[in-house]
């Protein structure tokens, strides 16, 4: 009778040693492996009766990935696994359900031995694995995706002073991971109409709500945590034929549902130029609109008082070149009129101060100048935020 064929996959080297030597002594034939590539390739090789693999060999829960293609390939071999997070529910429900058993570093090496010749010498029956896509992990996740992201983002300080009910937090959410789903099902890398115009609803509404761009950025950044965490604890019930151009795909939607919000932000962002030469008139507006900025441009004080009162803006931005008692008295007039908007004040070398206006930037490149404007816009929110 040969003895039954061993597969021990573990990054420590220590256990890689001591651990395979009582295992031989028990009567096995003992293959040991230090990372994933390396156990996949012995899987496809070698057939094993026993598989023992730690829950994190390279990086946290890869381990899923071994015991998912020997569940696969296979999936009449006992399979267990090690883990040091004796405490982490929601992975150990996954294990019971997917291997034969689970031990907690350091492991009983008495009861290893009993649990797999028990095992070994009395099989239970096994259904071959049911696989999903990553789409429907997703659906079938959403709450808790969605309740993880709100407790998530609450942790940010910026994020948790603007003052939003839980429903105007997450009311978008729903319809971001339906799409999301929705764009993994399709196989097409591109985005589809509705898509981009749900991501741009919700950059609009932030705008709306009092967020800044690094706050919208937060939350994609949250989500796209969570949601490969939850992905990374449902490993084994993945198809893993798919799960690389599925992943692809989701990275693809939430990196592009994040750069529309971003842009429609931006874009519902109303600047007023105002510049005193025509050439300079024509070449801010141009600027500011190539960054996505809703620009309306009027040329001297007298225009620029006539187009500010015809409709609102969230920032004036008076040019340099005008007399500076003039730009003053715009810069005093458009402070009376309008409290809520911003005045950046573009002034030349050696000019003096300006007071009362909200920025000042001595005019140099223009990414400056961007950088001047980046700064003033999001510190205009419409909503109050929390003291």
């Amino acid at each position: 009778m040969r003895a039954p064929r061993f597969l021990f996959v573990d990054d420590e080297p220590n256990i890689r040693v001591t651990l395979p030597i009582i295992l031989k002594q028990e009567g096995f034939d003992v293959t040991t492996a230090a990372t994933v590539p390396e156990a996949l390739e012995y899987i496809a090789k070698q057939k094993f009766d026993v598989l023992l693999s730690d829950l994190n060999i390279g990086q946290p829960g890869d381990g899923f990935t071994v015991v998912s293609a020997m569940r696969r390939t296979q999936p009449e071999a006992v399979t267990l696994i090690l883990t040091g997070y004796p405490d982490f529910e929601t992975a150990l429900q996954a294990l019971r359900d997917q291997v034969d058993d689970y031990l907690t570093k350091p492991a009983d090496i008495k009861y290893l031995i009993e649990s797999i010749k028990q095992k070994l010498a009395s099989p239970r029956p096994k259904l071959p694995p049911q696989v999903k896509r990553v789409s429907t992990v997703l659906r079938e996740n959403a709450k808790p995706i969605i309740e993880e992201w709100f407790e998530a983002i609450l942790l940010d300080r910026d994020i948790s002073q603007v003052d939003l009910s839980k429903k105007e937090r997450i009311n978008h959410m729903p319809v971001i991971l339906r799409e999301l789903a929705d764009r993994v099902d399709s196989e097409q890398f591109e985005p589809n109409h509705q898509t981009r115009e749900t991501a741009r609803q919700h950059g609009r509404q932030r705008r709306e709500d009092g967020y800044g761009v690094a706050e919208i950025i937060t939350e994609g950044r949250v989500l796209h945590n969570i949601i490969s965490k939850t992905l990374n604890e449902h490993l084994l019930s993945i198809d893993l034929s798919t799960v690389l151009s599925d992943m692809m795909r989701l990275g693809e939607g939430l990196h592009e549902q994040l750069e529309e919000s971003v842009r429609a932000f931006a874009r519902a962002i109303r600047i007023l130029s105002i510049a005193y030469e025509p050439s300079l008139e024509k070449t801010r507006a141009l600027l500011l609109r190539q960054e996505g900025y809703d620009v309306t441009s009027a040329l001297g004080s007298a225009e620029g008082k006539h187009v500010a009162e015809s409709s609102p803006f969230d920032l004036f931005v008076i040019g340099q070149t005008g007399p500076y008692e003039e730009r003053l008295g715009l810069l005093r007039w458009l402070r009376s009129h309008f409290v809520s908007a911003r005045v950046l004040m573009l002034t030349s070398p050696h000019e003096q101060d300006f007071p009362g206006a909200h920025y000042v930037h001595r005019v140099g490149d223009p990414e400056d100048l961007l950088n001047a404007v980046r700064n003033c816009v999001p510190l205009a929110p419409r909503r109050q935020r929390i003291a």
